[in-house]
């Protein structure tokens, strides 16, 4: 899983405020509430806040953090404290339309900047629970499933009068597939050793999930490679021996066989091997050495 940070200076200046602010990367998304009406949200370098005057979470305003794809771990800090006091927030999780859990922390002003963990947790033990370390000023909440949005509402203030914002909001932007182009080359060779050498591409789009990133753009489209055999001229090499023994016995009336041997080397790929020597047969005068035959195979 690649994990991403983003703060209040990621969306720019902000202005007067507006209703919704969306991360570069497009996964996250923060939209303001006020006593259950859509507010205005503002952001800047030192945080983000609901609001269209000012930069900080008061009473009764919600910032929601949306996330796509669903989390498992977000964390995120609450800074830029003003006044004195405890402020009572409350962190509401959901995935879609379904509400996990609420839980509501007192949180006192701290010397720095307070730090939100959701983590998600298979120890029954802990689902739905929170800890709290003094050391790091860190609240961990836990709950069962996974989630995709976040409620941090400014409930009330327990003493005081303080305020704060939103910010170094990091999440998870699944898991990524770079985008990558395989290219194969593609070799055709004919019987006449004749080749043509093309390439094929296929891309590999990069995604927020393993399963549509392993699937092709695009159906490729086939490829024809174009092979241009040359009908050359064969090349025929070889040797070849042989005795003729003439008939023997009175007046040349005993027959002999005539002897024939050799080898016939084809280099032409349309034409099967089968160049045989074969001796003439027998017969009471020798008529020659025999006869060469040769099978062709036409070309494919």
């Amino acid at each position: 899983m690649q994990q991403t940070t983003v703060t209040g200076s990621d969306f720019g200046a902000s202005g007067g405020g507006q209703l919704s602010l969306t991360a570069p990367d497009g996964l996250f998304v923060i939209t303001g509430d006020f006593n259950g009406a859509p507010a205005d949200i503002k952001a800047s370098s030192n945080g983000i806040a609901v609001g269209d005057t000012g930069l900080q979470m008061d009473q009764n305003e919600t910032l929601l953090l949306t996330f796509r794809p669903e989390q498992t771990d977000v964390s995120f800090i609450l800074t830029q404290w003003q006044g004195n006091g405890t402020a009572d927030v409350v962190f509401k999780v959901f995935n879609g339309a379904t509400e996990i859990h609420d839980f509501n922390i007192n949180i006192p002003k701290p010397l720095g900047d307070a730090r939100i963990v959701v983590e998600k947790t298979s120890n029954l033990a802990l689902i739905n629970t929170s800890t709290f370390d003094s050391a790091t000023s860190t609240d961990t909440l836990f709950v069962g499933s996974e989630y995709n949005q976040i409620g941090v509402s400014y409930d009330h203030a327990v003493t005081g009068n303080t305020t704060f914002t939103v910010n170094n909001i990091t999440y998870s932007e699944g898991t990524r597939i770079p985008s990558t182009d395989l290219l194969f080359d593609v070799t055709a060779v004919d019987r006449d050793n004749d080749a043509s050498t093309t390439s094929l591409q296929v891309d590999l789009l990069g995604s927020t999930n393993v399963a549509s990133g392993l699937a092709l753009s695009a159906t490729p489209p086939p490829v024809t490679t174009n092979i241009s055999g040359t009908n050359d001229a064969a090349i025929v090499s070889g040797a070849t021996t042989g005795a003729v023994i003439e008939a023997g016995g009175v007046a040349n009336a005993t027959p002999v066989t005539p002897i024939v041997s050799g080898t016939l080397t084809d280099l032409v790929a349309s034409m099967n091997e089968l160049a045989v020597p074969r001796a003439a047969e027998s017969s009471g005068s020798v008529t020659g050495a025999g006869r060469l035959v040769v099978a062709q195979v036409d070309e494919q």
